[in-house]
């Protein structure tokens, strides 16, 4: 019995070690990223928390991400998200559990505005970014101190007041 429960501690150890370790979630949004291979539990809160922390440090990566544009249903053309786009669009998933929150990977302004010749939409801007991390960051201050679990219920969004939001 005492070998099994010592590779029960083992393994319940390396889980934890594996959510802090940013590489396993920077992977989710940077290709450039590789991981061990191991599998966090993201409905675990206190990994999701360690995940948003480590997800946040990726504002700044300007490259293009693990995924990028529209999903099938919308015709729109969306351009590439970057690694940082993608890694609020990962953080925001993990919070709700699926990706209902957008029909793309992009950022626009609230209202939204338009460019160029054919007034197309104006997405994913420098400006939007920087709105959208600070909003973040602000958001999971919130979020740890009245704790995952409520935070869900109150269905508190990432992005409220921050003038951006997700397509």
């Amino acid at each position: 019995m005492k070998p099994f429960l010592l590779i029960a501690i083992t393994i319940g150890f390396v889980a934890a070690a594996n959510a802090q370790d940013c590489n396993y979630w920077w992977d989710k949004a940077d290709p450039k990223e590789t991981t061990s291979g191991s599998v966090v539990d993201d409905t675990v809160p206190t990994n999701v928390i360690a995940g948003i922390e480590c997800l946040l440090k990726l504002e700044g990566r300007k490259k293009v991400g693990v995924r990028s544009g529209a999903k099938p249903e919308i015709s729109h053309r969306v351009p590439e998200a970057s690694v940082e786009i993608n890694a609020l669009y990962t953080i925001s998933e993990l919070f709700c559990g699926s990706d209902d929150f957008a029909d793309a990977i992009a950022l626009l302004s609230e209202p939204a505005e338009s460019e160029g010749e054919f007034q197309t939409l104006k997405l994913n801007s420098e400006q939007y970014v920087t709105k959208a991390f600070g909003s973040y960051r602000k958001w999971f201050e919130k979020v740890k101190k009245i704790g995952l679990e409520e935070a869900r219920k109150q269905k508190l969004d990432p992005l409220a007041g921050s003038g951006v939001r997700w397509y």
